[in-house]
């Protein structure tokens, strides 16, 4: 009956001068361990101030093995490193008088860079090491010599830049020539082959440093809109096929960063049509990426890149056939002409170029892949984007193109690819294709609102009962209230082009979508009505499908829907379109039956 004395600890409860296995081995307690080694630390530390050359370059290069990886330090190194004011002692090595200690002590922050967090490199802003690294980059003496110290400025600006907000610095006009120095010097041939691999790397650093700076900074991306030069070369540069995949990935995302508003596109396009090759060349790197989707690697993923160039570069082409004037910015009537004049020809170049063509090559290769060899299973994500990149490309190209432009294009060639596409998609039934089935039926739309705008017959076009019927069967099929709302509006067009024996079908169709649980669906589906049956034309269809009687169900139930405005906003639909169609639908309501009693 006893009591028990009480331990010491309670169980599980730590010693904090327990020590570790791995401490025991050492000597000693884990607060001697740790004692011991903040002690190293702070005499590292002392070293950087070293007379002794020698010394200041093993000091740095100590602080560097202490950051082998992404997250592979100690804190508590980290944490005393911090307190002894790390990042502005390695500032005053970047700048040392010997070119050694200056490449270790930007290696070593470039380490501590990679390995910590946006916390850490907040502080090193702070400590203005942003702005020693650039003096480092503005230095004379660098020229194309150290290689390896310049692929550390460049990698440090890159890892400082993402995320944060100091990202504004790189906008000073010296510190962006000097990036863009850089690139140009690896795109001399001329440059001696032992250090290939350096350049390399290095143009491969800055192309990313430009792409975040001007993903994150809008005063640096007006300023590359307006230097068509800087543009131009950039552009020739990612449409190089000799150049490093990796940097033509990076400044091709810079040019789409900036290509909405790009103020001379000319010289822009002429570079980037470049990065498309032949249909030859396109199926092998695809199926390249349906190696590397097995598990291959190598010289698939170099492919891959390559594909995720062509998909950018598909981008900046539909951004640059977009008239687009920033919200902030004020023009005259005479300014926006002149850009208008230009963007026409940007776009008539797409087409005179060959470049329209070479983006349905890239479509046809995708056909292909997705009847021939992903048949019967998921096609790869690069190959399905790219495939909705092409489809965009060529809807804007269709959109914008001069009248004449469009006389020329072979209008039955693309109404069959685009529809043999829309088919093979729409049987697939994939959802992760589902966006690619809402581009092709908005190109399907835009090519037959311009045959009508141009009064071409529907007999140039080849339109056939069979493409008629296949429509009808998209409009009412479960896909995406996009693809829907796209193929009524094709519909609807066609109905205004005369369909003959099959106007009363295809009316039909439209009249069934406005039963569409989707009220961006039945708007559109009540639009056509309005338009087809504006006038007496049809009135005989419009009476044996009881529309009157339709229409007047549907008003309430669509003022009711009309209501919830929160779920008008959930479907990314205006407000104002909803009760725009119920205004016109009462006015519509009204107009049929005086008609009737007339």
């Amino acid at each position: 009956g006893k009591r028990r004395n009480r331990k010491s600890r309670k169980r599980g409860q730590k010693n904090g001068n327990a020590a570790s296995p791995h401490d025991k081995a050492m000597g000693g307690t884990a607060k001697q361990v740790r004692d011991a080694r903040t002690a190293r630390t702070i005499s590292i530390m002392a070293e950087l101030a070293s007379p002794s050359i020698e010394n200041r370059i093993q000091a740095c290069s100590a602080i560097a093995n202490l950051f082998p990886g992404p997250g592979e330090y100690e804190q508590e190194v980290l944490d005393t490193l911090l307190e002894n004011d790390v990042f502005r002692k390695l500032n005053s090595r970047v700048t040392d008088s010997n070119a050694s200690v200056r490449r270790v002590a930007c290696g070593a922050l470039n380490n501590i860079s990679s390995c910590c967090g946006l916390q850490v490199r907040k502080i090193m802003n702070e400590s203005d090491v942003t702005s020693t690294i650039f003096s480092v980059l503005r230095a004379e003496n660098l020229g194309d010599k150290d290689e390896e110290m310049l692929l550390h400025v460049f990698q440090l600006l890159c890892n400082i830049f993402e995320n944060n907000d100091r990202v504004q610095d790189i906008e000073q006009d010296e510190n962006l020539n000097n990036v863009l120095r850089q690139l140009e010097i690896q795109a001399n041939p001329s440059n001696p082959p032992d250090i290939e691999k350096a350049k390399v790397l290095r143009s491969n650093a800055a192309g990313q440093l430009l792409h975040i700076a001007t993903d994150e900074n809008i005063s640096l991306a007006r300023k590359f809109e307006g230097n068509t030069d800087v543009l131009g070369k950039l552009a020739a540069f990612i449409g190089n096929q000799d150049q490093d995949i990796l940097t033509r990935l990076h400044l091709c995302g810079t040019l789409y960063n900036v290509s909405l508003s790009i103020k001379s596109k000319l010289d822009v396009v002429r570079g980037i049509l470049n990065v498309f090759g032949s249909k030859e060349v396109f199926h092998e790197e695809c199926d390249h990426v349906s190696k590397l989707a097995s598990g291959n690697s190598g010289v698939e993923a170099v492919v891959e890149r390559g594909l995720q160039v062509q998909a950018l570069a598909l981008e900046i082409l539909t951004n640059v056939c977009c008239v687009e004037i920033p919200d902030d910015v004020d023009v005259t009537e005479d300014q926006y002409q002149c850009f208008a004049r230009e963007h026409g020809q940007v776009v008539n170049l797409l087409v005179s170029s060959g470049a329209m063509r070479r983006v349905m090559v890239v479509a046809e290769t995708i056909v292909s892949e997705l009847s021939g060899a992903y048949s019967e299973k998921s096609c790869p994500e690069t190959i399905i984007d790219l495939g909705q990149r092409a489809v965009g490309c060529l809807d804007n190209i269709v959109q914008n193109m001069s009248n004449e432009c469009f006389d020329a294009v072979d209008k039955k060639a693309l109404w069959d690819l685009m529809f043999g596409f829309t088919r093979i998609v729409h049987n697939r039934g994939r959802e992760d294709e589902a966006e690619m089935l809402e581009s092709l039926s908005a190109l399907l739309w835009s090519l037959i609102r311009r045959a009508k705008e141009q009064n071409v017959e529907l007999s140039l076009l080849c339109i056939e009962k069979t493409h008629i019927q296949a429509c009808m069967r998209l409009a009412t099929s479960p896909t995406t209230p996009v693809v829907r709302s796209n193929t009524l509006g094709l519909l609807g067009e066609l109905c205004s082009l005369g369909l003959g024996s099959f106007f009363s079908p295809v009316i039909g169709t439209i009249a069934n979508c406005l039963n569409d649980n989707s009220v961006s669906v039945v708007v559109q589906a009540l639009f056509i009505m309005f338009s087809v049956f504006g006038d007496k034309t049809h009135n005989d269809v419009y009476e044996s499908l009881k529309l009157q009687s339709v229409l007047r169900t549907l008003l309430p139930r669509l003022k009711s829907k009309a209501q919830d405005r929160n779920n008008i906003k959930f479907l990314q639909m205006d407000p104002q379109d909803i009760d725009d169609a119920i205004e016109n639908l009462s006015a519509f309501l009204q107009y049929k039956e005086q008609e009737s009693r007339a």
